[in-house]
């Protein structure tokens, strides 16, 4: 039973992160590049928030069904549901951290929403750092 629980914690959240970006590609593959480039820790917390899962899921399907990668030592039941489980906390806690505002409208025409917010709320704060640097610089008067 905590199997089936962990299963669904982990394939819930695994189809955020990856809805999030396809929608953003949608928006273009140059936003896309531009995200990539200005905020790539995100995207990179996502992968490996993505990876504990499925790494979560290699675990459940090696106690339930005993499948195993060649070269991985037997263990037993308890230790891989502990491995499991430990696996699936670090996944929920990175999309804790990591997407908390993005996830909120996590149904199937919020997600392009949420990612059209991201794209504006990064270009907003881009025009805005642009500006204090503008009112910052030091400015050039040319006499004649």
């Amino acid at each position: 039973m905590v199997h089936f629980i962990e299963l669904l914690l982990v394939f819930g959240y695994v189809n955020f992160p990856v809805r999030f970006w396809l929608s953003v590609r949608k928006f273009g593959t140059s936003r896309f590049n531009d995200a990539l480039r200005s905020d790539a820790h995100m995207f990179c917390l996502d992968l490996v928030a993505v990876f504990f899962g499925f790494a979560a899921c290699y675990w459940i399907a090696y106690d339930t069904l005993g499948i195993a990668i060649p070269g991985v030592k037997d263990l037993a039941s308890w230790e891989a549901q502990v491995v499991a489980f430990v696996l699936t906390a670090a996944c929920l806690a990175l999309a804790f951290v990591n997407g908390r505002q993005r996830f909120l409208d996590a149904t199937r025409a919020g997600m392009p929403e949420a990612a059209l917010r991201w794209l504006a709320t990064r270009q907003i704060i881009v025009a805005s750092e642009v500006s204090a640097a503008l009112v910052q610089a030091p400015r050039v008067i040319k006499r004649m």
